[in-house]
């Protein structure tokens, strides 16, 4: 299972959306709102991890393929980064629940969609009680115009809930459907166990994002063009085909929005501690003049900067022509400076290590998430 802490991180994250990917509905007993974002307390990191937890206890009761924590984790902190009270592009809610999906968990020409059967099949089992009460035989509310509800799954109480169920019982049965479609010899004879259950897990992020039948139909016609020799494969060709003119698909950026908040909590804790040390070092330096700043930058990554790391830049790459002469600016001694130049050298090796490798690739000291 996926540790507290690092749903803990992804809130804490997430502090950063932008005011207007927030509502707050009329009558909610909770604070967060439009310009408002719920405090990141210990109380509420507990309670949504709580739903997170129950709802993967639920949805995986039935002892199928089960939906993967970990995966659903990544799901989460790339589509809301576990705020409960997110509305963006039309996904609503914790697991951002659109409306195509939505109508999947209802009635469509009078049968259950293939999300709701999903759900039928564990809603019995004593694992979902905690979510029985708020999930409709109808499926989620619907506005006139055919549109989802929002408020039904934003308020801190019914609507998390709803928001984690429905979003679970969409993934798990849209993977159902995947499964049914990809044989167990997909990319031919001898295809390793690993390299099928990858390509599974692209497959069913682009139909949460896309829509089951959107995947479908542009899965058929990829496929009718030659099965792809691997994963990556796979990813590159179907996110062409469903995310034309954009630099990254979603499956992509679910992998990258990981990546960073895990080289934010690994290496940007590292870093802190070690501007700290130098600003402890230093008899001379004031620590409101390094200016440092900790920014969101594009595509969700984080900018990391401040002037007392360009200044060892500098001395790095020979643009100071006195080494001593900055270490006597700072006041720092010439054995911490040393010492604080080496661990410069290690954060640079680090920063590397995530720039240069794909996500899946890192060691797994370097994903604790």
């Amino acid at each position: 299972m996926v540790p507290m802490e690092c749903v803990n991180y992804s809130m804490m994250w997430g502090r950063d959306l932008k005011p207007d990917h927030r509502m707050h509905c009329q009558g909610a007993d909770d604070p967060g709102g439009k310009d408002n974002a719920p405090c990141v307390t210990e109380e509420l990191v507990q309670y949504i991890y709580l739903h997170f937890r129950k709802g993967l206890e639920c949805i995986n009761s039935d002892g199928g393929y089960p939906v993967d924590p970990k995966e659903f984790y990544k799901i989460v902190n790339h589509e809301s980064r576990f705020q409960y009270n997110v509305v963006h592009n039309g996904g609503i809610g914790i697991t951002q629940i659109v409306t195509p999906a939505a109508r999947d968990m209802g009635l469509v020409n009078g049968y259950p969609g293939i999300a709701r059967q999903a759900w039928d099949q564990v809603k019995d089992n004593p694992t979902c009680q905690f979510f029985t009460d708020v999930v409709s035989d109808d499926g989620p509310e619907l506005k006139a115009n055919g549109v989802v509800e929002e408020c039904q799954f934003l308020d801190i109480k019914e609507g998390l809930r709803r928001a984690m169920i429905n979003g679970l019982a969409i993934y798990k049965s849209y993977q159902q459907r995947v499964l049914e479609m990809v044989g167990p010899q997909f990319f031919g004879p001898g295809t390793k166990r690993e390299d099928r259950e990858r390509m599974i897990t692209i497959a069913t992020r682009v139909a949460y994002n896309k829509g089951y039948t959107a995947w479908r139909t542009e899965h058929i016609r990829l496929m009718n063009q030659g099965a792809p020799k691997s994963p990556e494969e796979y990813e590159r060709r179907i996110e062409k085909r469903l995310y034309p003119g954009e630099s990254q698909g979603y499956s992509t950026l679910v992998d990258q929005h990981h990546k960073d908040l895990n080289k934010e909590k690994v290496y940007g804790e590292k870093y802190r501690a070690w501007r700290e040390k130098v600003i402890a070092a230093s008899t001379k330096l004031n620590p409101a003049d390094t200016g440092f700043y900790h920014r969101p930058a594009g595509g969700g990554s984080r900018v990391y900067g401040d002037k007392l790391k360009g200044w060892f830049a500098d001395v790095v790459d020979g643009r100071t022509p006195e080494e001593y002469q900055r270490n006597l600016t700072f006041g720092i001694s010439k054995r911490e400076w040393d010492r604080l130049m080496r661990e410069y050298h290690e954060l640079k090796s680090l920063e590397v290590i995530y720039d240069e490798n794909d996500p899946e690739q890192l060691p797994p000291e370097y994903r604790p998430c």
